[in-house]
């Protein structure tokens, strides 16, 4: 059967070597003992600057998606042959006032 006990250094001052570590008596010690308690969790600098970011990124892309959702372009007008907005132009003032008898519109058509 093995030896249990440990071999014994030169350095160290031990009366009796069939002595266990068990039997000796324990100290007192004079600080509180220190009782367990719940662990919080630690964040690192990594986690922060990486919810930082998230948050600023996300908040720059809800802006840009809330101006693309709410643009309203203006409206385009196709070009149109100056002869064709004179004549609209002679209808509009035709329909506006006075009667057909004295508008321009009829006056040209006479000549």
């Amino acid at each position: 059967m093995p030896d249990l006990n440990p071999p014994i250094l030169p350095h160290q001052n031990v009366p009796n070597i069939n002595v266990s570590v068990l039997d000796i008596p324990v100290p007192y010690i004079s600080i509180p003992v220190l009782t367990p308690s719940k662990t919080t969790k630690v964040k690192t600098l990594k986690s922060m600057a990486k919810n930082s970011i998230y948050h600023v990124v996300r908040k720059k892309t809800n802006e840009f998606a809330g101006w693309i959702l709410g643009y309203v372009p203006q409206s385009v007008k196709k070009p149109i042959n100056e002869k064709v907005e004179k004549v609209n132009q002679q209808v509009s003032d035709t329909l506006k006032g006075g009667t057909q008898t004295g508008s321009k519109f009829v006056n040209q058509r006479l000549r």
